[in-house]
């Protein structure tokens, strides 16, 4: 399954200096692994004098989407279980009460 994953990285080179720091999307690809391989390749390129990369964090925004719509069908199915009364009073007479003078 294809996945996507949002990686913080930071660039040093040969001296230990940082040249870069950031974070990129990287889509369509089929694990962690090689998200950070594929984006190591192109931090290199783009950044010649580039000697390491270290990765920060790694979050699979897929895997979180998935999450995210299993909560949200959860809490559907949770509340068309427990729904409340109706208000003895709704809004409307609130209003006619407070503005109208009716009630």
């Amino acid at each position: 399954m294809k996945q996507t994953f949002q990686i913080s990285f930071k660039v040093y080179n040969v001296a230990g200096f940082m040249l870069r720091s950031g974070s990129m999307r990287c889509k369509s690809k089929p694990s962690e692994e090689v998200a950070k391989r594929e984006l190591e390749v192109h931090l290199k390129q783009k950044t010649p004098e580039a000697h390491r990369v270290v990765f920060m964090t790694c979050v699979n925004e897929t895997q979180q989407k998935e999450q995210a719509g299993v909560l949200s069908l959860a809490r559907k199915v949770v509340g068309e279980q427990k729904t409340l009364p109706p208000p003895e009073r709704t809004l409307k007479d609130l209003h006619r009460e407070l503005f109208l003078g009716q009630g």
